[in-house]
């Protein structure tokens, strides 16, 4: 839409109508100039639309940042039907404008050209739209897209949550304090290194802890707001709309306030009181403590969190006692969100235990050939051995998904049968856990056992691939990574090399909308096809993968930890060989070999980084004789 089309909307000129004039070519002050009969005859248009347009072009424009902020709260999109009935638009005066001349933007509403004329009826009709109805219709849907775009990390919308969080701004500030602090030290460090060096090291850390809490944070409430994203907000309960719009206002505890336990009881006895909202109102209840052992966790109080999650869980057992065959997934999903309060508390065995009671009711729904729990099923089973993972237990690990692989054969068999639709959605569960098989034999060396469930996935991997839906690039993608690094450790470099090869069009797509969570495993990958072709002998693609490698891990930085750096210190020392067998550059050598050696030392704890200088120096020594031997 151009210039011409937005003059027309600042007088309440639907979008479409709009967009025509402007194609056109008809200003706003040619269209006050010529009459009715000079427009409909030389421009071939609708009388009454006409007339419409002449109308409205006589009142005040309404001032274009007023246009610009309703527009994009409502998403160009009618706030009573969310689009259900048009894509076109028009900016409706709540209270009319021949009343009120108000062009402020409590006045303003985006409706559809159908609801609008609704309206504007002068009939009685029921279906006539109120003034009421307009601005509570508005008010929800601002709240429903300004959650959507916190959900989906829209940085502006999310940005104005996170900076009213008093522990955001604390983090924020700290982080500033602390930088303008370790600038400080490492001005004095230039006149007194050796004196400040342990000082300056404990403030880098401290640093580094400060903006893993910070990122931490952004991931809580990002997380957060995709479940809220997901709810009718103008059907959700007066607690839940309070605690969301004081989430969206920054203010925690006013949201914490919203739903202490004295509401929240007393919520319950109107509950018990109401027989036909009953079932519905207790369903409420129980996302709402929820969504207050959520916002606990954010505000770090995880023992609250804690108690809250568990009185959830009682009031979910609530609706098993009425009717356990209508909530039975319901109550599986209580499970895996109550487990989840305790695995984000570090309390492992108890989550575990939750989410074992989950996948035990799976398997019996699973046996009575009841499939609506898919999606859940896959969630308990990642959670679970996540648990096992976090705990470094790679051997209960693999027995759990082994007896899980053959638990899925089992419901694929049934399912196939049927000729069930979920089948295709259960590969990706399938190969997920082939995956997950595959990544613990190797924890445990059992390379020739990895590699076998790997080959089990390789149909698999094929009809999800041909099914050519976007959702499953994660788990294609996992997949392909880890058989790769197994071939690879297993010697087989040609195939890991195919399979990293085939894993980039996935990760490539990951990372445009989840830079930041796919952004290490991307680096990871070019290191690793690096490595490939250096032992296949094409230092060409190995250099080109190992500049790739490198660049990114600058841009990771040192804020993921020892593990990751070491990573980078690969991908450095394969810099250095590859400079070497050229014979290019030998200060560029020496600087990659030096930058490599202080990383290192920077995590004296981790093997890797004991053991690297040594190699790293054998390579300076070969490559300054072979350089002066040239």
């Amino acid at each position: 839409m151009g210039k011409l089309a937005d003059t027309y909307l600042k007088y309440g000129v639907a979008s479409d109508v709009s967009i025509k004039l402007e194609e056109l070519g008809l200003s706003v002050t040619t269209f006050r100039a010529l009459n009715i009969t000079q427009l409909v005859d030389k421009y071939n248009l609708d009388k009454d639309e006409v007339s419409w347009v002449k109308r409205a072009i006589t009142r005040k424009a309404i001032d274009p940042t007023i246009v610009h902020d309703l527009l994009e709260n409502s998403n160009y999109i009618c706030c009573c039907c969310k689009g259900l009935k048009s894509d076109s638009y028009i900016i409706h005066h709540i209270v009319e404008y021949e009343v009120s001349q108000n062009n402020e933007y409590d006045n303003l509403a985006v409706l559809c050209p159908n609801d609008h004329d609704l309206a504007h009826s002068n009939s009685n009709l029921t279906n006539k739209l109120s003034s009421e109805h307009i601005i509570e219709s508005k008010k929800n849907w601002e709240r429903e897209i300004k959650l959507h775009n916190i959900s989906v990390s829209k940085e502006e919308q999310r940005e104005q949550v996170l900076t009213k969080l008093p522990r955001y701004k604390v983090l924020n500030d700290e982080i500033v304090n602390l930088k303008n602090s370790i600038n400080d030290k490492e001005k004095i460090i230039t006149r007194s290194e050796a004196y400040f060096d342990v000082e300056l090291t404990r403030k880098k850390q401290d640093l580094q802890a400060l903006e893993h809490n910070k990122e931490l944070l952004e991931r809580q409430v990002s997380e957060l707001a995709i479940k809220l994203s997901q709810l009718d907000l103008s059907k959700s309960s007066e607690l839940n709309s309070l605690a969301v719009s004081a989430f969206l206002n920054g203010d925690l505890e006013e949201a914490l306030k919203a739903l202490n336990e004295s509401n929240l009881d007393s919520e319950l006895e109107k509950i018990d009181k109401a027989e036909l909202d009953l079932l519905k109102s207790i369903k409420e209840n129980y996302k709402c403590r929820i969504l207050k052992s959520q916002l606990l966790l954010i505000n770090e109080r995880c023992d609250e969190a804690i108690d809250c999650a568990v009185k959830a869980l009682e009031v979910s057992e609530r609706l098993i006692k009425i009717n356990s065959d209508i909530y039975i997934v319901d109550y599986i999903n209580s499970l895996e969100e109550i487990g989840t309060v305790f695995y984000n508390s570090g309390k492992y065995e108890v989550a575990y235990s939750y989410f074992e009671g989950a996948l035990g009711i799976c398997i019996e729904l699973f046996e009575k050939e009841i499939f609506e729990h898919f999606p859940l099923f896959t969630l308990v089973l990642q959670n679970m051995g996540a648990c096992h993972y976090s705990q470094g237990e790679y051997d209960r690990a693999l027995k759990l998904l082994i007896d899980a692989e053959e638990k899925i054969v089992s419901i694929k068999t049934t399912l196939a049968k049927f000729n069930e639709t979920e089948l295709v959605d259960l590969d990706r569960i399938h190969l997920m856990v082939l995956t997950n098989i595959g990544a613990s034999c190797q924890e445990l060396n059992l390379n020739d056992d990895g590699l076998k469930y790997y080959s089990q996935g390789e149909v698999i991997c094929e009809r999800l691939i041909a099914s050519r839906c976007n959702s499953y690039d994660e788990s294609i993608f996992r997949y392909l990574h880890n058989t790769a690094m197994l071939n690879f450790q297993s010697k087989n470099h040609g195939v890991a090399l195919r399979k990293y090869n085939e894993s980039l069009p996935y990760i490539n797509r990951l990372i445009k909308d989840r830079r930041s969570m796919f952004i290490v495993e991307l680096a990871d990958t070019y290191r690793d096809i690096c490595s490939c072709h250096l032992s296949s002998g094409d230092t060409h693609s190995a250099e080109k993968f190992c500049d790739d490698a490198i660049k990114l891990f600058c841009e990771i930085g040192s804020s993921q930890g020892a593990k990751i750096e070491m990573h980078y210190v690969d991908s450095l020392v394969y810099k250095m060989i590859l400079l070497m067998q050229k014979k290019e550059d030998l200060n560029e050598i020496n600087r990659l070999g030096e930058l490599a050696i202080s990383i290192c030392l920077k995590h004296p704890e981790d093997t890797d980084a004991q053991n690297y200088p040594e190699t790293i120096n054998t390579i300076l020594s070969a490559s300054s004789s072979a350089f002066t031997m040239v």
